[in-house]
């Protein structure tokens, strides 16, 4: 038995046990507001503060689980799984497949390192945010009024807060974060000195060990798709008129190898 594949699992179903190494990296907002300042990245070759990371969400039981095609290029399951339920989509966006093919695709978060204005003791921590908020940054930086807020001494802090849902400001279902910009231009810190040993200390969060953004193995991957690939061939056929057909009846834009593993997996009852 593999002890420390057991203790992995674990430590994925609970990321906040207090051995876990990255506990203490990540910047999640809160309804109360706070400051933070989005920090230039130098292990980017362009000092880009910004990177993504994709995810397939609510598969198989599991809340999200990193895309290993938008990873490293490694094969990818659901992805072809996804593919087989858009080649099937004859009816364009209005066919179950579509739909499903939406919830299945992979889809990316941003993240940048950030300090918490009040709490500079803490260090730098990792915040990931929609893309709406990061298209919101985009949009300043390409603005000349604002420019590159993330510079270190000529850069901008950003106000950061957790709309609740079922609220004027937010009437969706689930919490919303929000950033705006302050207007006033300011340094991370009065010391340069300081800034440099700040800057510094920002890890190349890709190549942490071990891994922030875990890829799974291709046999847990598998064991994955076996599982949806059986719920949503039972939606199909009750939503469905009898001129459908079902995913696991298909395997259009899928390698020849996991075609083959797909086909075994998803048809054994």
């Amino acid at each position: 038995m593999d002890v420390k594949a057991l203790k992995a699992m674990v430590q994925r179903l609970n990321p906040e046990r207090k051995d876990n190494p990255h506990r203490g990296l990540w910047y999640k907002p809160t309804e109360d507001p706070d400051v933070l300042r989005v920090l230039p990245n130098p292990t980017d070759a362009n000092d880009n503060p910004f990177f993504e990371v994709y995810f397939h969400y609510d598969i198989g039981g599991e809340r999200s689980i990193v895309c290993p095609k938008h990873a490293d290029g490694s094969p990818c399951p659901v992805c072809d799984l996804a593919d087989s339920f858009r080649a099937q989509s004859g009816k364009g966006k209005d066919d179950p497949n579509f739909r499903i093919f939406l919830d299945l695709q992979a889809r990316p978060r941003v993240y940048a390192p950030v300090l918490i204005r009040g709490s500079e003791e803490d260090g730098v921590k990792l915040w990931g945010f929609p893309g709406s908020i990061f298209q919101y940054f985009v949009e300043k930086i390409e603005d000349p009024d604002w420019g590159d807020f993330t510079h270190p001494v000529h850069g901008r802090d950003v106000a950061v807060v957790l709309l609740k849902p079922g609220t004027e400001a937010n009437r969706g279902k689930y919490p919303r974060p929000t950033a705006s910009l302050k207007p006033a231009v300011s340094p991370i810190f009065k010391d340069k000195e300081e800034i440099k040993t700040l800057l510094a200390s920002i890890p190349n969060f890709l190549e942490l060990d071990p891994p922030l953004f875990e890829v799974r193995e291709l046999s847990v991957l598998l064991e994955l798709v076996k599982r949806i690939g059986k719920e949503e061939s039972e939606e199909i056929e009750i939503g469905v008129d009898d001129t459908s057909t079902t995913a696991v009846d298909s395997s259009a834009n899928v390698s020849d190898e996991l075609s083959t593993k797909l086909e075994n997996l998803l048809n054994d009852d």
